[in-house]
């Protein structure tokens, strides 16, 4: 009895000795998978997520975002990526650093959420609209091609009242009805 029980103890050491020699074949094998996944993974992101013709530090910063993963790639879309640029570097910080205060995973559209700000930023400081000068180019040409049209447009636009008026004025007579 003593010698089934010997050998008993002898198969479970076995066991044991061969179970903790898989679990560090295993985690040798993690460790090794880890320092290649890290290169794939560098070698698949770009430098920076953020367009080289942005300001370096508003640059650095966003790329902090995206690294952090507060941040994920396609969040923020092109054209308030191309706002952001025309932001001098100053006022581009400021705009990214009221996206970090608010959080951008409590933010269900970061690119309205930056636009609306930068929109603010520019008319608190006077500086020029990206958009604006596009929508200027495209509405120049269209007027060049139909001014005697929208001329007599603007015109007949003016001879009518602004609805808040006709609301008023229809107030007024329902108060004059009552007296």
């Amino acid at each position: 009895a003593k010698k089934a029980e010997e050998k008993k103890k002898k198969e479970e050491e076995k066991k044991k000795e061969e179970e903790e020699a898989k679990k560090k074949k295993e985690e040798d094998a993690k460790k090794a998978k880890k320092p290649e996944e890290k290169k794939k993974a560098e070698k698949a992101a770009p430098e920076s997520a953020a367009p080289a013709g942005m300001p370096p530090k508003v640059r650095a910063e966003l790329d902090k975002l995206y690294k952090k993963g507060s941040l994920n790639q396609g969040a923020i879309d092109i054209g308030a990526i191309k706002h952001l640029e025309a932001l001098p570097e100053v006022h581009g910080l400021s705009v990214l650093a009221k996206l970090v205060e608010k959080g951008p995973q409590n933010i269900s559209n970061v690119s309205g959420f930056l636009v609306g700000i930068m929109k603010r930023v520019r008319m608190e400081y006077g500086l020029p609209d990206p958009g604006a000068k596009k929508a200027a180019e495209s509405s120049s040409e269209s007027e060049s091609s139909s001014d005697e049209e929208s001329s007599d447009e603007e015109e007949e636009e003016k001879k009518k009242p602004a609805p808040k008026k006709v609301v008023v004025q229809k107030k007024e007579e329902k108060k004059e009805e009552k007296k």
